[in-house]
């Protein structure tokens, strides 16, 4: 998939290397979000991504790489929870977060979870005092999803915002192609 700025692709052992190296300079603030970020190693990488190539064909989960020109970002992907609701997750290196790679990858993303996999409901939690996470969906939803019912519920240091599609507005921000 594509955006005017990120190339989206399924995560494969092709991306091994270049997520690692993403994860390895984003390490200090990936480590008190993402538990796998104790230990990364490229061997490490390489079992996860052929991990998440079969989990893809099976379709338990639906993880894309971003990538910008030749360079990994990050990840971004939904993680089912039922037939018809999936769980939002993503990381972005640090040195791209605040230019808006999250929003764009994931209004591309959940576009793609409606049209392809029929999903219904959203959810994504993140750190409250992860302030580019926490940042990213409420600006978001406020464009995205028209007439909005968002709950959000904040407990234990984190918030969950839960959306449905049939309240998604198909108004697409500039930079979506």
């Amino acid at each position: 998939m594509q955006t005017s700025r990120l190339r989206l692709e399924p995560v494969s052992v092709h991306h091994a290397e270049g997520l690692y190296r993403a994860a390895l300079s984003s390490r200090a603030e990936l480590l008190p979000w993402m538990p796998w970020a104790r230990e990364i190693t490229l061997a490490g990488n390489h079992r996860h991504t052929a991990e998440d190539e079969r989990a893809w064909a099976a379709g338990e989960h639906f993880y894309f790489a971003a990538v910008e020109d030749a360079l990994a970002l990050g990840v971004i992907g939904l993680e089912r929870d039922g037939d018809a609701s999936a769980w939002l997750h993503y990381w972005i290196r640090s040195d791209r977060t605040g230019l808006g790679y999250a929003t764009e990858a994931a209004e591309r993303v959940l576009r793609w979870g409606v049209e392809q996999l029929s999903l219904k409901r959203f959810s994504l939690w993140a750190g409250v005092d992860n302030r580019p996470a926490a940042g990213w969906p409420r600006s978001w939803a406020s464009w995205t999803w028209a007439s909005c019912r968002n709950r959000w519920r904040v407990a234990s240091g984190s918030f969950r915002l839960n959306v449905t599609s049939d309240r998604w507005s198909p108004a697409r921000p500039s930079w979506i192609s």
